[in-house]
């Protein structure tokens, strides 16, 4: 097997979780704010280090702009985004090293491989880009979606092969990889445990979910590896976002 991860200190991960495309509107506003402000007389290159009354006029300054105006219109008038969101994005997970380490191992160089590391981890500042896999896919979870949100159940991702929950990657040579007993034991007794999500005995690849309350129907089936530390405001955002036959209802 292939991995970038230093399991020993690699105990936590993060996803920076992207709402209804908020993050990525906030980043086409800060670039512009970067690139123009001698031109519109912004105090600062930095966004958020603008004040209000200058927040105020970046639409419509963005809007006028020749160059800047039609990758408004690529994202929608409505979505230029000034503010960070206020749940914040970030979702860190402990990981369970001694219970499932091949699930373990497998997610945090997911989260790692092209950009996502906590100074824990012992990784480079600017790591090196993702992989490809068997499936021609960079082996990360950057700017994969979220399939799935069941509001009482679960959010689940890591489907970046596919992205509607029918494919996934592990990073053993793009294989399946078993079921790991010890996580098998643990139960789905509360809400923010991390668990692998499969298609049937012994098939865990990329896929993860998140559970937001007990969730028993997935005790013996799927291996817990890890749980929630910081960020918990997050995943019950997404929870807001769910349907009952766990179609998002927005882009996340």
């Amino acid at each position: 097997m292939s991995s970038g991860v230093n399991s020993k200190s690699c105990q936590l991960c993060y996803i920076d979780f992207d709402i209804n495309n908020h993050r990525s509107n906030l980043s086409l506003a800060a670039a512009f704010v970067d690139a123009t402000d001698s031109r519109y007389g912004f105090s600062s290159k930095h966004l958020l280090k603008l004040g209000g009354s200058e927040l105020s006029r970046i639409k419509d300054s963005l809007l006028m702009d020749h160059e800047w105006g039609s990758k408004v219109v690529a994202v929608g008038e409505s979505s230029v985004v000034t503010k960070l969101p206020q749940c914040g994005s970030r979702v860190v997970f402990r990981l369970y090293w001694d219970i499932a380490p091949l699930a373990c191992e497998n997610f945090a160089t997911l989260c790692v491989n092209g950009g996502n590391s906590l100074d824990v981890c012992n990784y480079p500042k600017k790591p090196k880009p993702a992989p490809i896999g068997e499936s021609g896919k960079a082996l990360t979870y950057r700017s994969s979606i979220i399939h799935r949100v069941v509001p009482g159940f679960i959010v689940q991702g890591g489907d970046f092969v596919m992205g509607n929950g029918a494919g996934g990657e592990s990073i053993y040579n793009g294989k399946k990889f078993k079921d790991e007993r010890a996580g098998l034991l643990l139960k789905h007794d509360r809400e923010l445990l991390l668990s692998m999500g499969n298609s049937g005995k012994n098939s865990n690849t990329s896929q993860f979910f998140v559970t937001f309350d007990k969730a028993p129907q997935c005790d013996g089936k799927h291996v817990v590896f890890g749980e929630v530390v910081s960020g918990k405001e997050v995943i019950f955002e997404l929870e807001k976002h769910g349907s009952s036959d766990g179609e998002p209802t927005v882009p996340i």
